[in-house]
């Protein structure tokens, strides 16, 4: 009897070791370690981008892709847009809002606007093609202005660069400056300044804009002298027609610019220059068959009544007290009148294009626009 209770004692001793041994198999371990290797592994994996709640981060919007900075990647910036057009605020081409209300200005490579006048960011020289918006309060309400800046691409080093500002016509739009003068942008001569006019037309008393002109002029350049690589001891504007009036109103009220030139339109019967008029190189282009603002003088479509060609340019040449008998100089079948010997260096010239209409023959004259850089470089 006491040898059956230790054999069955002795048994159970052995079932029992073997089941402890059984619980501390390493096969088992390794399962479980590789089990815990698989959720980290997937952990790993994850694309989460910012790892708050799972979702993955959209980077679009940090490379102006996406105008809001939402992650859903706006087309073509046209959220920027928007925005900018029901504030006021500036805004760019590339559809990046700008920073201010309140003239602030922007441009076309999505740099904001800054500073509480109008100016535009100091820092980065201005190159390529940019668009700038200034806010102008017109009869009480915030307009925002379009201003193109077409700078050479890629600009030089170390060079100062002149500004050439151009106006268009009643009616007309800025873009085309782009392609009219773009060839000598992009031959490094200067930087152009495209302004948009309010309504597309320049405030000369009978336009649909009421817009003060002179002083989005002042706006313009007083941006502009945030940037280091223009010089603007060397500023000129071109105009033409309406855009011509306008340039003229600048020559007589203001000091922005060295040389104008009007091209189809003459002074304001109204608007001459002054002893307040301070000396300006004139070259003033205009057809003898021009039917819109005539050439000899007398009202024009819009009710403006102009001075004759001639006598416009005499008055610029009495302002700049240059010799009163012009030379001149025969070009075909049209004629050039140069009054010289004028204060401080200064030049009128009178290019008279016979059998001209209002359009002057630009697009048949491909040397029209580099005739008057070839003329501005000289003052």
């Amino acid at each position: 009897m006491k040898q059956f209770f230790l054999l069955l004692l002795f048994s159970l001793s052995i079932t029992l070791w073997m089941s402890c041994e059984d619980e501390t198999d390493p096969a088992n371990d390794a399962d479980t370690e590789q089990g815990t290797t698989d959720d980290d592994g997937a952990d790993t994996d994850s694309t989460d981008g910012d790892g708050s709640d799972g979702s993955a981060t959209d980077l679009s919007g940090t490379d102006g892709i996406d105008g809001d900075g939402d992650g859903e990647g706006d087309d073509a910036g046209t959220d920027g847009s928007t925005d900018g057009a029901t504030d006021g605020s500036a805004t760019d081409s590339s559809g990046t809002d700008g920073a201010g209300t309140d003239g602030s200005s922007s441009d076309s490579t999505g740099t904001d606007g800054s500073g509480d006048d109008g100016s535009t960011p100091t820092g980065d020289p201005l190159e390529g093609l940019n668009i700038l918006f200034f806010d102008q309060e017109i009869e009480g309400i915030i307009e925002s202005r379009e201003v193109i800046v077409q700078a050479p691409d890629p600009i030089l080093d170390g060079v100062q660069y002149p500004l050439v500002f151009a106006f268009h016509g009643n009616g007309g739009v800025n873009d085309p400056w782009q392609f009219q003068l773009g060839g000598m942008v992009d031959d490094q001569q200067f930087i152009g300044v495209y302004p948009q006019g309010h309504l597309n037309s320049w405030n000369l008393g009978q336009e649909a804009s009421t817009a003060d002109d002179v002083a989005f002029v002042d706006m313009i350049i007083d941006s502009l002298l945030a940037f280091p690589n223009i010089d603007h001891s060397k500023r000129y504007a071109i105009g033409f027609s309406n855009g011509a009036a306008m340039v003229n109103r600048l020559g007589v009220q203001t000091d922005h610019f060295n040389a104008i030139a009007p091209c189809a339109s003459q002074l304001l019967e109204i608007e001459t220059p002054d002893v307040s008029t301070n000396p300006i190189s004139v070259y003033q282009v205009c057809g003898t068959m021009d039917g819109v603002i005539p050439y000899l003088g007398g009202e024009a479509v819009m009710g403006h009544v102009f001075l004759p060609a001639y006598e416009s340019a005499e008055l610029w040449a009495e302002n700049a007290t240059c010799e009163l008998t012009a030379e001149i100089d025969f070009i075909g079948t049209d004629t050039l009148f140069r009054f010289v010997d004028c204060e401080d260096g200064h030049e009128i010239r009178y290019y008279q294009k016979e059998g001209a209409n209002h359009g002057l023959g630009v697009g048949m004259d491909p040397d029209f626009y580099p005739r008057i850089w070839d003329f501005f470089k000289l003052h």
